[in-house]
């Protein structure tokens, strides 16, 4: 659903047509800078981020085609974004191949606006963030009348994540994250999107501060972590295996990994956290670990020595995970 009220519009249009009709060029801008509107959740009062939008463009009636070198459009003080290209009905059906680039600005009205304010009340977590850094990105959209694609990258700089409440700290991230999706239509063979995660410090409860560097990979509808790579925690260090995350429309999200424990210590990481002191070793591989709705499932093996005896665990899952 959406609302307004009180909201003012500022439109200017000028259009030239060629005497052949061969093209007919266009130019203009619209802009809101009062009222308010409300679309489902999200609450924009244009008085204080006025909305503004700017184009320039070309149709070709031969070609039933719109070309335009720039469209802009923004929201004061809380995002912007322009995109260039082409839409063609040539066809029958639209063939729209654009171009989106979104400038570097702060990520923190981005957070408050469409995270924060909408979400707060079914997430309190929210309302413990505090979120630093910049956000910025490029991608190409290609709509063809039987399928759609997606690729490009965004990119989180001198990021900050924290939450002191639940003791939780993300700083100095750096991320370059590749996006590929695609749907329909068989789409031509393409390279693998390359990325990188590089946080320069982190902790977490159970995870003492440590930094990360990895490098990322995008395919369609998916993306993964090369691995193995060391996370420590309190009682020693989890070799984690290539991280892969797919999407599709039968199986959901699906993501695979593997996790290997070499004498962790598991009084290290269980007695501060205990009524008593434990003293115990765990070795073993997780050689599968398989997360897809809701369910998580593992092949391998385990072998603990606490209490003074063994303990094997293998094949362990669980169910209702994020539900």
């Amino acid at each position: 659903s959406c609302m307004g009220e009180g909201i003012s519009l500022n439109a200017r249009v000028k259009g030239i047509v060629k005497p052949d009709l061969s093209d007919i060029q266009t130019r203009g801008s619209l802009d809101a800078d009062a009222g308010e509107i409300l679309f489902d959740r999200f609450y924009f009062n244009l008085a204080k981020n006025q909305g503004s939008t700017q184009w320039e463009g070309t149709y070709v009636p031969s070609r039933k085609a719109f070309d335009f070198p720039r469209l802009s459009a923004s929201l004061k003080d809380i995002a912007a974004l322009s995109v260039k290209g082409v839409v063609s009905l040539a066809s029958g059906s639209p063939d729209v191949r654009l171009s989106l680039n979104i400038p570097r600005a702060p990520v923190n009205p981005l957070f408050h606006h469409f995270l924060l304010d909408p979400f707060k009340m079914e997430r309190p977590i929210l309302t413990t963030l505090a979120v630093e850094g910049d956000i910025s990105g490029d991608l190409d959209f290609v709509s063809n009348g039987v399928g759609v694609s997606a690729k490009g990258t965004i990119q989180y700089q001198e990021g900050r994540l924290a939450s002191e409440d639940h003791g939780v700290l993300f700083r100095d991230i750096d991320i370059r994250l590749p996006v590929w999706y695609q749907s329909g239509t068989t789409w031509p063979p393409a390279e693998a999107l390359n990325g990188m995660l590089d946080i320069g410090a982190f902790h977490l409860p159970l995870l003492p501060e440590q930094a990360l560097k990895l490098t990322l990979q995008a395919g369609p509808n998916s993306i993964s972590l090369k691995g193995p790579f060391p996370v420590g925690l309190e009682g020693g260090v989890i070799d984690v295996g290539a991280v892969s995350c797919r999407i599709s429309e039968a199986a959901g999200l699906l993501i695979e990994t593997s996790l290997g424990f070499d004498d962790f210590d598991l009084g290290l990481m269980v007695s501060p956290h205990w009524a008593r002191e434990i003293q115990g070793t765990m070795n073993g591989k997780l050689t599968s670990v398989t997360f897809q709705n809701g369910r998580l499932k593992t092949q391998g093996e385990i072998l603990a020595h606490i209490f003074g005896g063994k303990i094997i665990l293998s094949d362990l899952g669980a169910s209702g995970i994020l539900t």
